[in-house]
């Protein structure tokens, strides 16, 4: 409930550095099943992404990106069905159309599921600090503010 409320008073609220800032929420896909590049969710993942779903469903949402991996569009979703639009597919391999797309959404929020790799990278091409995430680590959840005179990373942790 705490992470929820935070959330909610920075997407509502006047976090604003000039003008309405972009948010960006990241998560990396929620606990696969295997390595191989066609892993579903185990159980413990469909719960955790069921929760981001509910998590979001007060958050409004222009836009929620996934990888072509099925782990993350099962990840995004529940939050794609809360904000009442699809799952876009942006290639893995291309940081910059998912560039492009957040630039689009500019003054709006917008989610992304991606992996252990392209989530820090991600938020390091937005302008944000330097971040990795352990390869055995599903608990973070990120929010970039993209304002006018740079980035601020917000760390959030939750299990299902």
């Amino acid at each position: 409930m705490k992470l929820l409320m935070m959330m909610l008073l920075i997407a509502v609220g006047g976090w604003s550095y000039g003008g309405e800032p972009t948010l960006v929420y990241l998560v990396r896909h929620a606990e696969k099943v295997d390595n191989t590049d066609a892993a579903g969710l185990t159980a413990q993942g469909q719960a955790r992404a069921e929760k981001l779903g509910a998590l979001f469903a007060r958050i409004p949402l222009a836009a929620v990106y996934a990888s072509e991996y099925k782990r993350t569009q099962k990840t995004a979703a529940p939050v794609a069905k809360a904000a009442g639009t699809e799952v876009t597919v942006i290639s893995a391999r291309e940081p910059e159309s998912f560039l492009k797309a957040v630039k689009a959404a500019k003054g709006k929020a917008v989610f992304v599921a991606g992996h252990s790799n392209t989530i820090p990278e991600l938020i390091h091409l937005l302008g944000g600090p330097k971040t990795s995430i352990d390869h055995g680590d599903y608990d973070n959840l990120y929010l970039l503010i993209l304002h006018d005179d740079g980035a601020v990373l917000q760390n959030f942790r939750f299990t299902p």
